[in-house]
């Protein structure tokens, strides 16, 4: 039987396979180890966690928290069920911990704090300006440097007041926007940035992805998913930004948008070893700039990919693509 090399998804490929692989698979042989040792690390810490959420909710000794023990992993995160059972409060809560080894933070130091500061960054934008977009609530954060933000409503109520008077005369004066989460010090520390999130339950909708091989034939729920994309689209769309960026969330409580642009391929590419080509803070004011650099980050991976070519047809095939996509994209952009 050939040897084999364990992949993140549990499956098992020989070098055969491998070699014919567009993808970094060395890197990605690195991911099971890594996921194990992460995932230890937070089974280390489960009274930690406990006390996080208790933290970030102002829990009382005698309110129930129970960290589950069925997680769930996703492409960047891994989520963790936790039941909060109290007099006032009666919610499961998602405790949800970005993979550092996704998120190309050994060779970008800060990639996960960035990650997690544009997400939530987003997250304060849409609830304060699009809340007819049903998101999971976010009850509170903490970054890797272990500073932790709670929401507004679990502080004192002078404090709920000083910080509405510094948002009121700071929409005035145009500063940045104050968000309603503000820094809370405690002594709990977590090897990993974290946000807490509500649950998305099947007693509130179902995931997309269970129901569609079996309703994607179905033209009745294809158009209400598209309407709804839609109306997501348009909700958004409603105010126009100023630039091309991501959103992020500053350690004073602010949102500005003033991080480079960060689609989920720009880490994909980052993690797989491309060279950063567009710094953190870097944004745009028109699109052709953007565009221009896009096209020299995927040029740096294809110079940097040690398996980015199969055979010197392929390698041709791939720089004419490249070339006839910036010969005509003024024609579109």
């Amino acid at each position: 039987m050939p040897a084999t090399l364990e992949l993140d998804n549990g499956d098992h490929i020989t070098y055969e396979i491998a070699r014919k692989k567009d993808v970094n698979i060395i890197n990605e042989a690195t991911y099971p180890g890594a996921r194990r040792q992460l995932y230890q690390k937070l089974l280390d810490q489960r009274a930690t966690i406990q006390s996080l959420v208790r933290h970030h909710l102002r829990l009382r000794n005698e309110d129930a928290c129970i960290v589950e023990d069925r997680w769930i992993r996703g492409n960047f995160n891994v989520c963790i069920p936790v039941k909060v059972r109290s007099a006032g409060f009666n919610k499961n809560l998602v405790f949800r911990c970005p993979m550092p080894h996704k998120l190309a933070e050994a060779k970008y130091p800060g990639t996960v704090d960035e990650k997690l500061s544009s997400e939530v960054g987003t997250y304060v934008w849409m609830q304060e300006h699009c809340p007819d977009i049903p998101i999971p609530r976010l009850y509170g954060f903490g970054f890797s440097d272990n500073r932790h933000f709670i929401h507004e409503q679990r502080m004192p109520f002078y404090f709920r007041f000083w910080r509405k008077l510094q948002r009121y005369f700071g929409n005035y004066l145009q500063y940045p926007y104050l968000s309603q989460y503000a820094f809370s010090p405690t002594c709990l520390r977590l090897p990993t940035a974290y946000m807490l999130l509500e649950h998305i339950g099947p007693d509130i909708g179902e995931e997309l992805a269970d129901i569609w091989k079996e309703h994607r034939k179905d033209s009745m729920r294809r158009q209400n998913l598209f309407r709804g994309m839609a109306r997501v689209m348009l909700s958004l769309a409603r105010i126009p930004q100023p630039r091309i960026g991501s959103f992020e969330f500053h350690y004073n409580g602010t949102i500005t948008l003033t991080n480079r642009p960060l689609p989920c391929s720009v880490i994909i590419l980052e993690n797989d070893g491309a060279p950063r080509t567009i710094s953190r803070n870097e944004t745009y004011t028109s699109t052709e700039p953007f565009v221009t650099d896009m096209f020299k980050f995927y040029n740096d991976f294809f110079l940097a990919s040690p398996n980015a070519v199969s055979s010197m047809g392929d390698c041709l095939g791939q720089m004419a693509a490249k070339t006839l996509l910036r010969a005509i994209s003024y024609h579109y952009i």
